[in-house]
């Protein structure tokens, strides 16, 4: 519950007038903002490691719960491995199926995966050495073009580097800027070689799409533009009624 998104979800449940909801949550800080809005809060491991779900079971039984609502990538990989056991104890996890969170947690095989469905996508490459990265880098046009370069597994904007010739690295607030040859220098201190993704940069109005779907149907289409965003998470939306971003989508 560490989470910036964790008031609005608790304000939303507390919303619901038909249920008295009892919220209980958990993070790896003691010192979590999200414990002044729940119910109850506990310290838990964080969410690979193996004391995390025996923590997390132990929790469930004390207070009784019905419902989990995994919130981090690690936490829904490690919980949707261990769906029958949660099942067991009667308890609905909120989750996909594991094999779908592992394609979806890493921006490679996501990308990959959507390109086998006919969907567009940015041009991306997946290096396996530097001197992948490097052909690569120059294959999305650089140095005339800036490229995007970020761990296949991260969430909120951890590690995104816009590579470019000449960055003003004084005036960024949110991301990393750097020519080539910095992010080579420091990339070769890693071993092994860090799974990373090399992606073409496009500029332009930014969309996140919120969807509400029920085995495959999309019940609810929200298109929305970024402002202003931090950390990868966005602080100024706007609602866009946009038919062809719903399109895509549906």
């Amino acid at each position: 519950v560490g989470g910036s998104t964790t008031p609005g979800i608790v304000e939303s449940l507390r919303k619901i007038k038909e249920y008295s909801f009892y919220i209980v949550g958990v993070d790896m800080q003691d010192d979590a903002i999200g414990f002044a809005f729940v119910d109850k809060g506990y310290t838990v491991p964080p969410g690979d490691s193996d004391q995390y779900l025996p923590q997390v079971w132990k929790i469930i039984e004390r207070e009784r719960l019905d419902v989990v609502l995994p919130r981090s990538d690690e936490e829904m990989l490690t919980i949707s491995q261990a769906q029958m056991e949660f099942r067991a104890m009667g308890v609905a996890v909120v989750r996909s199926d594991y094999q779908s969170v592992v394609t979806a947690s890493d921006k490679g095989s996501m990308l990959t995966f959507l390109q086998s469905k006919g969907i567009t996508t940015p041009e991306f490459y997946l290096p396996e050495n530097i001197e992948d990265l490097q052909e690569y880098v120059h294959l999305l046009g650089y140095p005339t073009k800036p490229v995007i370069v970020k761990p296949r597994r991260s969430r909120g904007g951890r590690g995104m580097i816009i590579v470019e010739p000449s960055p003003d690295i004084l005036s960024e607030r949110q991301f990393q800027r750097m020519p080539l040859e910095f992010l080579v220098q420091a990339l070769n201190s890693y071993t092994p070689f860090p799974s990373v993704i090399a992606m073409e940069y496009l500029p332009g109005t930014d969309y996140s799409v919120d969807v509400l779907t029920d085995n495959g149907r999309a019940l609810i289409i929200v298109p929305r533009t970024r402002l202003s965003s931090l950390g990868g998470m966005s602080q100024v939306g706007e609602i866009i009624p946009d038919t062809e971003v719903s399109s895509m989508v549906n």
